[in-house]
């Protein structure tokens, strides 16, 4: 990156929605028209089993939050996401769906 304000350091970037994990299954299952049911499985359930399994790490990062602040990068840089989280999955579903 290349500009007059740039500082130094780590910068976070986001598309400014922050969705849960269930609720971008749900919009990822519509976007590829999915017509199956979830099965919803209580946080605390999926943890269990994946310390059973050696996977606590994993099922954290699952069942936690990954919100970030893209703010900075935003201000600094005079950014705005390009796209929304629908549009991307619009297009990813549809770039999917052309694969031979």
């Amino acid at each position: 990156l290349d500009a007059e304000s740039a500082q130094a350091g780590v910068y976070h970037l986001s598309d400014g929605e922050d969705l849960s994990t269930a609720a971008l299954v749900g919009r990822l299952r519509a976007s590829f028209g999915s017509r199956t049911l979830p099965l919803p499985v209580p946080p605390g359930a999926l943890r269990a089993l994946a310390a059973l399994a050696g996977r606590r790490a994993a099922a954290d990062r699952l069942c936690g939050s990954l919100q970030i602040d893209s703010r900075r990068f935003c201000e600094t840089f005079d950014w705005t996401p390009p796209f929304t989280v629908g549009q991307g999955l619009a297009a990813t579903a549809s770039r999917h769906r052309a694969l031979p």
